[in-house]
């Protein structure tokens, strides 16, 4: 088991529409989590999937050396913009190493067999990632921007510049993983900042020698 020490870090993100002070303690964390709870149930997608009336928990990501674990929901409201994260189920329960905050994310479905899902985090909530195991994985983060909460184009800071996020439908895609693996994070934690008529949302994504750390505050 590894240990990670946070360290109290600030960002103010140019521009005036992302503010995040982050204060993060000492954690002990587990690289790799447990296959336990399965999204799917055998091969077989959840009944009447693609729809969604009300909230719908169908299961969830357990973390294994927190005991806790992410419930994962269908038809959750997204009311402001959001964090997610886009790849196959068994590489982002690889991937992600600890969990703290709402423990809550809206789970779409990609494929028919739900191999492949989006997990929206609507809350308050930190991520911690494996550095490792992102490399070669196919997961994408960002933020989801419906067009029932879009406003405004989101923007992102990065090395004292900020740039106007270009979207793809709904996602607005952050090069996490790519920053992660050329050191771009180690230089300078990347920022972006999203306001909709709900309120604002700020992403910050930092990193140490072990993990990729994403704190979102709404």
């Amino acid at each position: 088991m590894k240990h990670a020490q946070y360290k109290k870090q600030s960002l103010a993100c140019i521009g005036g529409r992302c503010f995040a002070a982050v204060a993060l303690c000492a954690l002990a964390v587990a690289p790799v989590l447990a296959y336990g709870g399965d999204l799917r149930e055998k091969d077989s997608p959840p009944p009447d999937q693609g729809i969604a009336i009300g909230d719908e928990t169908i299961g969830t990501l357990p973390i294994l050396n927190t005991g806790s674990s992410i419930e994962l929901v269908r038809g959750l409201p997204i009311l402001r913009p959001s964090f997610f994260l886009e790849g196959d189920l068994y590489e982002l329960q690889n991937a992600i190493s600890f969990f703290q905050g709402s423990a809550v994310a809206e789970v779409i479905p990609l494929d028919p067999s739900w191999q492949r899902v989006r997990l929206v985090f609507v809350e308050d909530m930190m991520l911690g990632f494996d550095r490792a195991a992102l490399v070669g994985a196919d997961i994408q983060f960002g933020l989801w921007m419906p067009d029932t909460v879009r406003s405004t184009n989101p923007s992102l800071s990065w090395g004292g510049r900020t740039f106007e996020m270009q979207s793809f439908d709904s996602r607005y895609l952050l090069p996490l993983s790519q920053m992660s693996a050329t050191g771009a994070l180690d230089y300078s934690p990347l920022c972006a900042a999203a306001e909709s008529s709900a309120g604002p949302n700020a992403v910050m994504a930092a990193v140490d020698q072990d993990f990729l750390y994403l704190i979102q505050r709404n």
